[in-house]
């Protein structure tokens, strides 16, 4: 299972927007950047053909004669594929922002940067190596498991295959498509978060059942006997044990039997469906119409932030991309603002209507976007929000230009065997160091993994 992509493609960004009167600079070349954010993207998937019967492996015959091109999104039968890739180095430069075929990769300390080797012993996080995370790079991929319309989109960017190993074909059609629109409309009708947030949680929660791993259900037992005690002590299925005091004890217990009775071919599907489409609207839309001119910042799940070199994005966006565009969010006196796709799955939202002034993406989950007068979107995960209104969009600027890491206390009430107690942690709130990608000496520009130029 691979779940959705996060990571940083360049560290910082400035963008010399000519609507944003007080930094514009005529002597420089325009350039913007966006915030889109994909709506509904797991219900766009799950809007698609999936599985639901007559699953089978092909012979190796069919194997032989299988052909991929020959395939289309509607068809009554799908597949999944164990296949073989390579990405030719010649298209190292060109999809260097998110490579095609993206998997879990075991990052050592070999594989990371001199930049990056230097911040990791700076801050003493070699134990924190080998780490498995997920990330498009350009190593060869073996054995890999893909949807069937991943791979036809993979090939036709240039991706070779080099063997086919297996292939499972299933019977598919829409069938959650009205379950799925259903709530879209309902949630598209509801004046209020509550109930927006409501039918969008009706889908994220059937999406949900189909990836529940059954293997880590436990069953939680007390013992306040001796007797009690012994039994599960010798029990085969004991997990874990934590005395609360001396006449009781927790036990975590493995469930003896397991019954796998979770649909995950679904909740495969629509990951791999739900990525392809995030692949699509970057390379088929963004990257097709401005080539070089446009850069991967950052990119979460359903997030893409552009930096687009360009006389004028705003024009663009309404002349080229207005059918993958959700432009109802904008104010209705804005040149930009449209209703003709508000709420459709699968399109583009701007998340920052106002126009951006810079973007510092330090890692996957930290970043602060400025934008507007002086306004800040600022992320940074593990940092409790009372903690985080105190870094300032500076602070993510200096800890990436200085090298640095930035440390605050932050307060919290922890329960430890069931006794309240307030936990004052001095944590590491910033920091510089970043392993996902092959950061350049500059600390800004990246390469991915696997790149020729390594």
């Amino acid at each position: 299972m691979r779940g959705g992509i996060c990571m940083v493609g360049k560290r910082f960004a400035q963008a010399n927007n000519p609507y944003i009167s007080d930094s514009y600079d005529s002597s420089v070349d325009r350039s913007y950047i966006l915030a889109l954010d994909c709506v509904n993207l797991y219900g766009y998937a799950m809007n698609m053909s999936l599985p639901y019967d007559h699953f089978a492996w092909m012979t190796s015959e069919e194997v032989q004669t299988f052909d991929i091109f020959g395939t289309t999104p509607d068809s009554p039968q799908g597949f999944i594929l164990e296949v073989d890739l390579e990405i030719p180095p010649s298209l190292h430069d060109e999809q260097n922002d998110l490579p095609m075929a993206p998997e879990h990769l075991n990052i050592t300390y070999d594989m990371l940067s001199p930049y990056s080797k230097r911040l990791c012993d700076q801050f003493q996080l070699k134990n924190t190596l080998p780490a498995k995370k997920l990330t498009p790079n350009f190593y060869p991929k073996k054995n890999y498991v893909v949807h069937y319309l991943n791979l036809l989109f993979y090939l036709q960017q240039g991706m070779i295959l080099l063997k086919i190993h297996r292939i499972l074909v299933f019977s598919q059609k829409p069938w959650l498509k009205e379950y799925i629109e259903f709530n879209n409309k309902k949630r598209n009708e509801s004046n209020t978060a509550t109930e927006k947030l409501f039918f969008k949680k009706l889908n994220n929660a059937f999406f949900g059942k189909t990836m529940q791993n059954v293997r880590k259900r436990i069953n939680v037992r007390g013992a306040l006997t001796q007797n009690v005690n012994q039994r599960l002590l010798s029990s085969p299925c004991l997990d874990y044990f934590e005395p609360i005091n001396e006449n009781f004890t927790l036990f975590k217990i493995r469930k003896p039997n397991l019954y796998l009775d979770k649909p995950i071919y679904i909740g495969f599907c629509v990951l791999e469906l739900s990525k392809l489409r995030m692949y699509d609207l970057y390379y088929t839309n963004f990257k097709k119409y401005y080539k070089n001119s446009c850069d991967l910042l950052y990119m979460d799940t359903d997030s893409l932030y552009l930096h687009i070199h360009t006389k004028d994005v705003y024009a663009d966006l309404k002349r080229h991309f207005s059918g993958v565009l959700d432009l109802s969010n904008f104010p209705t006196d804005h040149v930009l603002f449209d209703n003709t796709n508000r709420g459709k799955l699968g399109t583009l939202k701007n998340e920052i209507c106002k126009p951006i002034r810079e973007f510092v993406g330090i890692k996957p989950k930290m970043y602060s976007v400025l934008y507007g007068e002086n306004d800040c979107k600022q992320a940074a995960k593990g940092v409790r929000s009372s903690t985080l209104t105190k870094i300032t969009h500076m602070n993510y600027k200096t800890v990436l230009t200085e090298e640095s890491k930035l440390r605050h206390m932050q307060y919290s009430i922890l329960s430890k065997k069931h006794v309240l107690e307030t936990v004052v942690q001095n944590k590491t709130s910033l920091s510089a160091y970043y392993d996902k990608k092959f950061v350049c000496e500059d600390g800004i520009h990246t390469l991915s993994y696997g790149h020729k130029d390594i």
